[in-house]
């Protein structure tokens, strides 16, 4: 620190002593002219980088606290399902109950209502694109594992509450416009 001090102190006392001479004067002029610009422009440049990575920072957090919330939801749906349903707490007998899948089709379609319809009001296409592939997830399982032990009556419960969420998703959340300059994909 004092040796910044000191170059400071003597690089003011050198540039003093060439500002008297009017030749040498445009030169230290144009010199800390040109110098403060870079220094200007470096700061910027730098506070653009720390801008962008805090940015970032936020959308991770964000993005986990998110994927922590979907999961302890999802591990609440399996403990009501196990009190109320009376079955095992166990994950094969989770996975053989038409409840519990009934229900995280529910869910899941209404956690994908929430992100697409958030995602409209603020106009971000990608939060939009997330919900989008939840709901696409549901229906993927709705064919996959819950269509395996058709004529259950909560398998059509199921089946009625994502087909009425998927309309609700289409009338309340529609694709938010593309951005100025942003490409089409």
């Amino acid at each position: 620190m004092t040796g910044a001090i000191s170059d400071a102190i003597g690089n003011h006392t050198a540039i003093t002593l060439f500002a008297a001479e009017r030749t040498e004067e445009k030169r230290v002029g144009a010199v800390v002219k040109a110098w403060r610009a870079i220094t200007l422009r470096s700061w910027n440049a730098d506070a653009v980088i720390q801008g962008v990575q805090d940015a970032l920072a936020i959308a991770v957090e964000l993005g986990l606290l998110a994927g922590a919330v979907f999961l302890w939801l999802n591990a609440v749906i399996a403990r009501t399902v196990h009190f109320w349903g009376d079955v095992p707490f166990s994950v094969e007998a989770l996975h053989r109950s038409v409840v519990f899948h009934a229900s995280l089709s529910i869910l899941w379609s209404v956690a994908a209502l929430g992100v697409m319809v958030g995602a409209a009001r603020v106009g971000s296409r990608e939060v939009w694109s997330v919900g989008g592939a939840l709901l696409g997830l549901v229906v993927a399982k709705l064919f996959v594992v819950d269509l395996a032990g058709t004529g259950t009556v909560a398998r059509i419960i199921s089946f009625l509450a994502v087909g009425v969420l998927m309309l609700l998703i289409g009338y309340l959340s529609p694709l938010p416009p593309r951005r100025r300059g942003e490409a089409p994909t």
